[in-house]
């Protein structure tokens, strides 16, 4: 499709493979908060698997299987989705595709999230929200990459690359479950 690629790299170096799913979007203030937000919310629950718990089980039977969420910024593009990593199907009993279960989930997660009305279930927005509020607020705590971010700040006032990858305090306090689901 257009604007989608695939790196597939292998090799037999590792014991564990990976799968990185990243959706790029221009960074601006208005909407890092709510695009930093997305991928915690959604890895609350899909409708296959509602809450965390069903999930945790589902990663367990995927022989511990891990899926973060994630938000990075390269520039003025803002990159946020998940992180898996899995243990190698040679490791596995034979006839194991443990990539085809964790891609599965993934992609539940990412497209088919639980909701209530067609909206996203506000105690989890919310819960979130707070998360991502107090990760905001503790940027101070580490000193040397707060004052790096905070002279990045001052010296492109104005421009997209000063807006921080999780977006601000002010924008984040206004999020809420209509609006975040409005924005996914």
């Amino acid at each position: 499709l257009p604007g989608v690629a695939l790196t597939c790299i292998t090799t037999d170096k590792f014991k564990t493979g990976c799968l990185s799913v990243n959706l790029l979007t221009q960074l601006c203030r208005e909407n890092a908060a709510k695009n930093a937000l997305i991928p915690t919310v959604l890895l609350r629950g899909c409708t296959r698997l509602p809450d965390m718990e069903k999930i945790s089980a589902e990663l367990d039977m995927l022989y511990g299987a891990r899926i973060e969420p994630m938000v990075r910024k390269y520039g003025e593009i803002q990159s946020l989705g998940f992180y898996a990593d899995f243990v190698d199907d040679r490791y596995l009993p034979e006839g194991t595709k443990q990539f085809d279960g964790v891609a599965k989930l993934v992609c539940e997660l990412l497209l088919t999230p639980v909701t209530r009305g067609g909206l996203l279930l506000p105690d989890y927005v919310d819960s979130e929200r707070d998360k991502l509020l107090d990760l905001i607020r503790s940027r101070i705590n580490e000193k040397r990459s707060y004052s790096m971010s905070r002279l990045v700040e001052l010296m492109c006032c104005g421009e997209d690359y000063a807006v921080a990858r999780i977006g601000s305090e002010e924008e984040a306090e206004n999020i809420n479950y209509k609006k975040l689901t409005r924005h996914y």
